[in-house]
């Protein structure tokens, strides 16, 4: 999957080490000509450890100076505590930072918010409106990935009813859709 990515061929031979060997060329010879390279893997929390511990074979790439691969794992809580377990103490010792993304405040979930629509292409125009952030900070709790989820259902709900702007209605009809509780209920029962 990483040559893939690389957009490197498949080498002609069979294997784990084949692949290992053809990526190692191509970091050093990228890094050879000054490139650096980066792998960004999503959803890491959902990797078995065997492929972690794989991930921890990538990262050994190096000329006599410093390494010719970054590596960032990106994923939900549970990969802290894939990551704390006995079983990956060697990829632990390779980590160099560790950052938790906490959950917004309500005026940070509100700013998130209108920023996405910025970059998505809404400029200045109110899609949301204001008293429809409490509401959706009460059932997100400020998770990015919630809220993301809540404002997707939210614009899909107002282009099915041909609506400009999303009002508490609109939130309340895509919370119905989705089945939430408040954000406090959900995770109180787990």
């Amino acid at each position: 999957t990483v040559l893939e990515e690389f957009r490197l061929p498949r080498p002609a031979e069979d294997g784990l080490k084949a692949c290992v060997d053809a990526l190692n060329a191509f970091l050093l010879a990228g890094h050879a000509a000054g490139r650096h390279r980066l792998l960004i893997i999503d959803e890491a929390q959902n990797l078995s450890n065997k492929v972690l511990e794989e991930v921890r074979l990538l990262s050994g790439v190096e000329t006599t100076k410093e390494k010719v691969l970054r590596i960032i794992l990106a994923g939900q809580p549970e990969l802290h505590a894939k990551l704390d377990s006995d079983e990956l103490i060697q990829l632990r010792q390779r980590v160099r930072l560790r950052f938790h993304l906490s959950a917004l405040t309500e005026s940070e979930m509100g700013a998130y918010i209108l920023h996405r629509l910025r970059v998505a292409g809404a400029e200045d125009r109110e899609i949301f409106e204001p008293d429809t952030f409490p509401l959706i900070f009460r059932y997100t709790g400020g998770i990015p990935r919630l809220t993301n989820t809540l404002c997707d259902t939210c614009l899909l709900a107002a282009f099915g009813g041909d609506l400009e702007t999303i009002d508490v209605e609109v939130v309340q009809q895509a919370l119905a859709e989705l089945q939430w509780q408040e954000y406090t209920a959900r995770t109180q029962t787990h």
